[in-house]
């Protein structure tokens, strides 16, 4: 009775631990029936880096590998050379897999743990409009490619909105200051400021459950994603909110007004950046990783003191 009741709960166990694979559950949204063709082990190990292992066939292939990363990329691997299948970024060509899959024993490893992916204007030329099935799909492809440390900026205004309250702005002075979506690239790298907006109010909301949503999935994979870090671009409006302030002018980038710079070595830069990043952690958690383009196209260091 005992030995029946814990191998019940060994099943139990096995099948939760099989239904939250994020790269199983990655495989049947590609296609139905997809991931019961494979067996994936995940083995990790500190010795050694990113690395995958493919072998068996006939009814199903095992890949074994460090991380979900790794075995999403070794499976794009094997349908790709021994499947003549192909899944991308531009479209996919994937047939109904063989009865019996090709027979493969091949093992790939490398030295370079960080695959990083995406930059700044990508959030304004592509994604600004996206909602959660295509960044689903667009995070599936990054596990498929190998990436492993992917920029994660949508709403990233949401972290400016909350932090600005803080410092003496009001809500409307805020949107003010922020862009439209189609140019969150050009703001987050410093170009200019109020330009395609207001945001109205449900943007904010609508952005803070679709980022949670994206982090989700990049963390279930094992990913580290970059957030936004504070580099001391503020909006043209902080001379007035702080008339102290050492504040460096950027001037012009395409005859737009760039937002100034404060002076790190001002005492409100980092009062600003505690705020920014404890805002950022209570919105969207911990991250290892922020980013920021500062001078991007031009601007200006100043006589800084």
């Amino acid at each position: 009775m005992k030995k029946h009741f814990l191998l019940l709960v060994f099943l139990l166990f096995a099948a939760i631990v099989e239904a939250a694979n994020p790269v199983k559950q990655m495989l049947e949204r590609l296609q139905e029936g997809l991931s019961d063709r494979f067996k994936i082990e995940i083995c990790s190990s500190s010795d050694e880096g990113d690395y995958f292992e493919l072998y068996g066939g006939g009814r199903k292939v095992t890949v074994r590998a460090n991380n979900y990363v790794s075995a999403a990329f070794g499976i794009n691997w094997y349908l790709k050379y021994y499947c003549h299948a192909h899944v991308s970024f531009c479209g996919d060509q994937l047939p109904q897999l063989p009865v019996d899959l090709p027979q493969v024993k091949e093992r790939h490893a490398t030295k370079l743990s960080d695959n990083f992916y995406m930059n700044y204007c990508t959030f304004s030329y592509t994604t600004a409009f996206w909602d959660w099935k295509r960044w689903e799909r667009e995070i599936d492809l990054m596990a498929l490619s190998g990436i492993n440390m992917p920029m994660a900026m949508v709403g990233a205004e949401a972290v400016w909105r909350n932090t600005l309250l803080k410092f003496g702005y009001t809500l409307p002075e805020v949107k003010e200051f922020l862009c439209g979506p189609a140019y969150f690239g050009w703001l987050l790298m410093g170009n200019l400021e109020n330009i395609g907006g207001p945001l109205p109010d449900e943007w904010f909301k609508e952005q803070i459950v679709l980022q949670k949503k994206i982090l989700a999935r990049m963390r279930e994979y094992g990913m580290k994603p970059v957030f936004q870090g504070f580099f001391g671009m503020v909006p043209s409006s902080l001379k007035e909110k702080y008339p102290e302030a050492r504040l460096v002018e950027q001037g012009l980038w395409n005859s737009l007004q760039r937002p100034p710079v404060l002076d790190p070595a001002d005492p409100l830069f980092e009062k600003m950046a505690k705020v920014w990043y404890a805002e950022y952690e209570k919105l969207y958690g911990k991250a290892d990783l922020f980013g920021g383009d500062l001078f991007h196209e031009g601007g200006k260091t100043g006589a800084l003191t």
